[in-house]
């Protein structure tokens, strides 16, 4: 018996949109020459107005020269639409599965790539048939570091506050973990970012850490088109205008962290 309403079919729709776009495009993924030496593990959420937005995992892998911040379950649904597709190709059988099988609802849909040496983080997003970047002029290292220390998923954490625009986030981080990085754009602290809260309703958790000690694993960076910021809002409100008249590009409109 068939329960989707129409408001489930749309959702479906600018999913597949997504995950398709994502998967298929050859030029979406190019195969970096990084070694990834650690991976984490991040619960992340957004609630505004006691609305719940995003409630996603998400991973980091960190190489010694970049962090790549994205969603664990974008990815595993790209690798499983891929599978199916490929296997389709080879068999010449059409690709067999439910499609909302695929669906996952208040995931992260921005992907972030911070580089070490120039301290600075591009935030990567699909904007109609493309994926563009900007680097974002707004995240500074300018953490104030406070003498408070507390225990978190049994990582020996210390304080920290960053203001930026509008909000206040407080930071946890470990200096144990000797990684500069953090979650979305986070950065500059001595000791990997464990824990993040900020004032517009941003949270994100550390729950895992994993070493890759074979060196086997590489850094897969999504490919994308760099333009200044100013050309990447229009390339949003573009987009908007061509839903709005009947296209079918993804939502980019969210407001991220």
């Amino acid at each position: 018996m068939h329960t989707h309403t129409h408001i489930n079919k749309m959702v479906l729709k600018k999913y597949l949109i997504l995950i398709l776009l994502f998967a298929f495009s050859q030029k979406n993924y190019a195969q970096k020459n990084e070694t990834v030496l650690a991976t984490v593990t991040y619960k992340i959420s957004q609630v505004r107005n006691q609305q719940t937005l995003i409630n996603d995992v998400c991973l980091m892998d960190i190489s010694k020269n970049y962090s790549f911040f994205y969603s664990k379950n974008v990815a595993e649904n790209i690798a499983k639409m891929k599978e199916a597709f490929e296997k389709a190709s080879a068999t010449g059988v059409k690709p067999n599965f439910n499609a909302a099988d695929f669906v996952i609802t208040k995931i992260y849909r921005f992907y972030k790539l911070h580089s070490f040496s120039k301290k600075e983080t591009i935030n990567i997003q699909s904007v109609g048939n493309q994926m563009l970047g900007y680097v974002d002029a707004g995240y500074t290292n300018n953490w104030e570091i406070k003498p408070d220390t507390m225990s978190i998923n049994g990582l020996k954490c210390q304080k920290a506050i960053l203001e930026r625009s509008s909000s206040i986030i407080t930071g946890w981080f470990c200096k144990d973990i000797p990684f500069q990085a953090g979650p979305f754009s986070f950065f500059g602290l001595p000791g990997l970012i464990v824990k993040t809260s900020s004032s517009d309703g941003w949270e994100s958790e550390l729950t895992g850490i994993t070493y890759n000690k074979d060196d086997k694993k590489k850094m897969d960076i999504i490919d994308y088109a760099l333009v200044s910021e100013t050309d990447f809002k229009k390339a949003v409100e573009n987009a908007k205008a061509s839903r709005q008249i009947g296209g079918a590009s993804p939502n980019t409109g969210r407001k991220q962290n």
